[in-house]
């Protein structure tokens, strides 16, 4: 190993460890509304009861639940294992490895830490890019770039139905690639052709799947429309959503500006993604231009591209609000492509980004560890009243325990900000840890319509 991959080495290292340990100090071990979904999707399994999510990430599951019998540890090691295959893959192949270990530290990955179909989707996403760098090098054609391009394609629609927003990305570059080049009359002896047309016979093949199943294509009836009030808030959390791709560290929303410091920050938090949009714009207008190869355009068309579906399905289905996690599949290309320009065009100013992939790292863990929870300590306490009441079938938040409520002091001005902190509310991770361990489980509303109070667990049992 070279010395001047030691530290490299050494981050990684930590970025898995982080990605090991992090999730027992949540409160629900990184289980969520949408892990629970998955779960029951997982339990029917190969009979399929809904397509509002695909069935990619339910299988992988399944799989490493045969293994070891626990949603919430089989999901963990799937992360892990993620972590470790893009760090170790990049190396061996000497795919940008430098390059790829900032980006691990970046906070997209910190999805890592969650039950979410975002993490295997993402190292498809990575294995993708690999093996289009590898056709536009020259070093893959025909067979051996089409087939497995082709399968990482169709198995990234496989795993969140937005893969498809890739594949168009994809399809409108080498339609541009096609006329820039006048490939008119030879374009269907290329391997960008053959790709394009078996990764679309997969995906539309699962399409009519769901069809035939469903009566929809991508789960759009169990989604519905979109729900907002105010179509004003509704666009400004998408709009702060969307400014952020381009953040490496900071994800946080001000959304409501009840004072005058929320305000301020709030104009601060705006400020510093817009100062980030329009570093990376002068970066490839004035710095890149011309390194920026095909390689690095289709990069570029699929983040925009993405980010530009993502903003219409906003509009379209009932879908969560822009978020970190509703676009890191746009920021990680955009990231990544920065960030192997920037090793090319300044080899000797490298040590800012890998300071910054420290602070990012940094930034992450203390953003947890800051207000520690227990998820083994929680988890304990539900498998015992569990164990209690055998014949449970519903949860019922008959008190929500601590009211999540916490103050964050900011130095210097000496000023006090209040908010409330919904992960730490007993009723929301109980929820998650009783329906990550029985995902048969349902929250109810009321427990008047329940005859039978046994098969009620309410959250004030659980002590």
């Amino acid at each position: 190993m070279k010395i001047n991959y030691l530290k490299y080495w050494v981050l990684f290292i930590f970025v898995i460890l982080k990605t090991a340990v992090l999730p027992f100090f949540l409160p629900s071990g990184g289980i969520t509304s949408d892990s629970v979904d998955y779960f029951r999707i997982t339990i029917g399994f190969p009979k399929i009861v809904t397509d509002l999510f695909p069935l990619g990430y339910p299988f992988l599951v399944k799989i490493f639940y045969y293994i070891i019998p626990d949603y919430f540890y089989s999901t963990k090691i799937i992360n892990v294992l993620g972590i470790c295959f893009i760090g170790i893959f990049s190396y061996y192949k000497k795919f940008f490895f430098k390059e790829t270990i900032i980006l691990l530290t970046f906070k997209i990955f910190s999805l890592f830490l969650f039950s979410y179909s975002e993490p295997p989707f993402l190292v498809l996403e990575y294995l993708l890019v690999y093996y289009i760098y590898q056709y536009f090098s020259g070093e893959l054609k025909g067979i051996r770039f089409v087939f497995p391009a082709s399968v990482i394609m169709v198995c990234m629609f496989l795993v969140r139905y937005s893969g498809i927003y890739i594949y168009l990305a994809i399809g409108l570059y080498f339609l541009y690639y096609t006329i820039k080049n006048k490939l008119f009359k030879t374009f269907y002896y290329k391997s960008y052709f053959y790709f394009l047309i078996f990764s679309a016979i997969g995906i539309l093949g699962y399409i009519g799947f769901n069809y035939t199943h469903f009566n929809d294509f991508i789960g759009e009836s169990s989604r519905g429309l979109p729900n907002y009030n105010n179509i004003y808030t509704f666009s400004h959390e998408n709009f702060l959503g969307v400014i952020n791709v381009l953040n490496p560290i900071l994800s946080v929303k001000v959304t409501e500006y009840s004072s005058s410091i929320m305000l301020l920050i709030g104009i601060v938090l705006i400020l510093i993604d817009i100062s980030l949009l329009f570093m990376f714009f002068i970066g490839y207008k004035k710095f890149f231009k011309r390194e920026v190869s095909n390689f690095h355009q289709l990069l570029l068309t699929i983040g925009i591209v993405y980010l530009g579906c993502m903003v219409f399905s906003e509009y379209t289905q009932r879908i969560e609000i822009i978020s970190t996690r509703m676009i890191c599949e746009s920021s990680f290309v955009l990231f990544f492509s920065f960030l192997i320009l920037y090793y090319k065009c300044f080899p000797a100013k490298t040590k800012w980004l890998f300071i910054l992939g420290v602070i990012s790292l940094l930034y992450s863990i203390i953003a947890i560890i800051k207000t520690p929870s227990n998820y083994l300590k929680n988890r304990e306490k539900v498998e015992y009243a569990l164990k209690k009441r055998k014949e449970v079938k519903y949860f019922y938040r008959d008190s929500n325990g601590e009211d999540g409520k916490m103050t964050i002091k900011i130095p210097f001005i000496d000023k006090k900000i209040d908010y409330t902190n919904v992960n730490i509310i007993s009723g929301n991770y109980n929820l998650y840890i009783v329906t990550g361990l029985v995902p048969s489980i349902k929250l109810i509303s009321n427990d008047k319509d329940i005859k039978d109070k046994n098969q009620i667990l309410y959250n004030s049992q659980i002590k």
